[in-house]
């Protein structure tokens, strides 16, 4: 099929289209110029997040109360709240060993592979795991002395008073603000990095070279066009 046949039948987005979603993403501050746990701006309603990853420590530090809105990612309907997996695992249909391969999965919901997955600084979907990584960063002089992974987590929030290294309190509203992003999230998103590069490379020619988003969404949308023939998609 056409690439413009694919726009006109609302399967693929228009250069309008794109040029409204770099338009927001450039009002919000939006810049995928290297990986960031959060990007943020000082506004009346706290600070701005477009995406967020790390640890509990890494975000607050970038906030200056404490305080932030997720706005999910630009889209020229506004913004959508993703999850994005770092990598998909299921059981082909061919396994000669789909029953070693159910145990896999269902050991990645196990308390143990999601500390594993803390570690990696990423939060854990688990919910008794995130209560208790919760309450470990408000106390954390409570931690265990045999929980090295936690205290270790917890040495981020170290700050230096005087001549002593205390941890740094974590705001209640930073908790909620958190729980209020999760709970806002409506779409799982997978990435063609062949078009995440694409879009990365001329989202950077606005902070770069001062291109305005309608000549960015020109050549964008030319970018696409090319890809999506030479690949028949």
């Amino acid at each position: 099929m056409q690439f413009e046949q694919l726009t006109a039948d609302g399967d693929f987005v228009s250069d309008s289209q794109v040029t409204d979603a770099v338009s927001l993403a450039t009002t919000l501050g939006t810049s995928p110029l290297e990986q960031k746990d959060a990007v943020y701006f000082p506004n009346d309603s706290g600070s701005v997040s477009y995406g967020i990853y790390g640890t509990v420590p890494g975000l607050l530090k970038k906030s200056d109360n404490g305080s932030f809105k997720f706005y999910g990612f630009p889209t020229y309907g506004g913004s959508t709240y993703c999850v994005v997996p770092m990598g998909l695992t299921a059981i082909s249909s061919g396994s000669k060993h789909p029953q070693a391969a159910f145990d896999f999965l269902e050991y990645l919901y196990t308390y143990d592979a999601q500390r594993m997955v803390l570690s990696d600084r990423y939060f854990p979907f688990c919910d008794d795991v995130f209560e208790e990584y919760k309450t470990m960063m408000c106390d954390p002089d409570g931690i265990p002395s045999d929980d090295h992974m936690m205290i270790f987590l917890a040495s981020e929030l170290l700050e230096l008073r005087g001549d002593k290294a205390v941890y740094r309190q974590i705001p209640d509203v930073f908790f909620d603000d958190l729980e209020r992003a999760a709970n806002s999230v409506n779409k799982v998103m997978y990435v063609d990095f062949a078009i995440f590069n694409i879009l990365t490379d001329e989202l950077n020619s606005y902070y770069l070279q001062g291109k305005e988003p309608k000549e960015i969404a020109v050549s964008l949308m030319s970018r696409l066009m090319l890809y999506i023939k030479e690949n028949d998609l």
